[in-house]
């Protein structure tokens, strides 16, 4: 399927040059890591087995844009990547969308795969984008809920990113929706607002078009000043999807939703950067107990209803020192809190799953506006975590744009 679309709207680009020039560039990231020996993907990023120094290919993208005589325009692009295995994967077609921007309107329309509109994160996903490597943990670390079994105590902890049920992020993180989305823009480099019609919440890693998944997204920019720019995000969607071997006997699938509201800011002064998000989840879950293989039923024949929420933060600061010319240094700090839940079975309060502290220190030289290279060292705590795990990260990433 991606591979017609991918081919489909590069056709389209190419086969009509009377109302299409085709624009294309790209960029290249290559990964020198080593990490502790408890390092997993859905945990810090680091393929299991894979702790050892090496260098690998962490991402190619290629990009395409094609405006059209009018109004409209094309966009795609291509990614390669190694999420999961560390091993190349099949190729993905992260962005394929159609654009309208009518010329001197305020609005503009979206359909296809585009950008999520909720958060910060999405827009710096890109490694020539961003200070650091990993993803914040509301991106990238995987949680104790499953788009097919709900809340579950192995998801997030055992099994293989693209192979086992691993759960989810609280927020997908290669940063991607699928939908239509709308932009009003109220004052130029003052305020806009975006809102989607997805066909799944943003923790959703699939695309759902066999169920009846869907989801709202909205944001609101305001920039204060050239200095300061806010971002309000919220959404809400169902986000399961059937399997036949886990959840087959669950009628409704899109009763059990996703709801997030989040802030995010940047702001400038000089030479520092003072950047973050905070994000706070809820969740209405079945629940999957392991040792009887089943979602947990009522006697009535429904499923058991858990609400869940948690919360999350991490603050980035960047300074471009005058001494370190084209560098800069980076420190991010970043918590993720799983809040306590009422068992609906048993009316007592449940952790439903561990909280989460990680810290992150970068440097990088950017000696031409194509090439970067950036070093990252990465290391977090669980609560009540004893012993502590060995999941440092310690990467190097050197990225060109061509």
């Amino acid at each position: 399927m991606v591979r017609s679309i991918a081919v489909l709207l590069i056709c389209v680009a190419t086969a009509l040059p009377s109302f299409a020039q085709l624009e294309w560039n790209g960029t290249l990231d290559l990964d020198l890591s080593t990490a502790g020996d408890d390092s997993k993907f859905i945990t810090n990023e680091i393929y299991e087995n894979a702790y050892r120094p090496h260098l690998a290919i962490r991402e190619m993208n290629l990009y395409a844009f094609a405006p059209i005589e009018g109004e409209f325009s094309i966009e795609a692009r291509m990614q390669f990547d190694t999420w999961g295995s560390g091993e190349v994967n099949p190729p993905r077609l992260t962005l394929a969308a159609i654009n309208w921007q009518p010329q001197w309107k305020k609005y503009s329309v979206s359909a296809g795969r585009f950008i999520s509109p909720f958060g910060l994160y999405p827009r710096r996903r890109l490694q020539t984008e961003t200070a650091f490597i990993s993803a914040p943990l509301i991106y990238g670390y995987f949680i104790n809920i499953s788009d097919k079994r709900g809340y579950w105590n192995e998801a997030g902890d055992t099994g293989f990113f693209g192979e086992d049920d691993v759960g989810l992020t609280t927020l997908f993180f290669g940063g991607y929706t699928t939908g239509i989305e709308y932009t009003w823009t109220f004052a130029p480099d003052k305020s806009d607002v975006r809102i989607a019609v997805t066909n799944g919440a943003p923790a959703s890693q699939t695309n759902y078009i066999r169920s009846l998944s869907f989801a709202t997204i909205g944001r609101l920019n305001i920039y204060f000043s050239e200095y300061w720019k806010q971002g309000i995000s919220f959404s809400w969607g169902s986000f399961m999807q059937r399997d036949s071997t886990v959840n087959a006997e669950i009628s409704g699938l899109e009763q059990f939703r996703q709801t997030l509201f989040g802030t995010d800011w940047v702001i400038n002064i000089s030479r520092l950067e003072f950047s973050g998000e905070w994000v706070y989840g809820w969740w209405r879950v079945p629940r999957y107990i392991e040792s009887d293989s089943t979602i947990y039923f009522k006697p009535s024949g429904d499923p058991y209803v858990y609400p869940l929420s948690e919360m999350a933060i991490y603050v980035d600061l960047k300074y471009e020192p005058s001494a370190f010319p084209k560098g800069f240094y980076a420190v991010r700090l970043e918590w993720l809190d799983f809040r306590e839940a009422i068992d609906p079975v048993t009316d007592l309060a449940v952790s439903w799953d561990k909280d989460v502290t990680r810290y992150s220190l970068a440097v990088g030289y950017n000696p031409t506006h194509k090439i970067l290279l950036k070093m990252s060292f990465t290391n977090q705590w669980l609560r009540d975590e004893s012993p502590k795990a060995n999941d440092w990260a310690l990467r190097t990433i050197f990225s060109v744009v061509f």
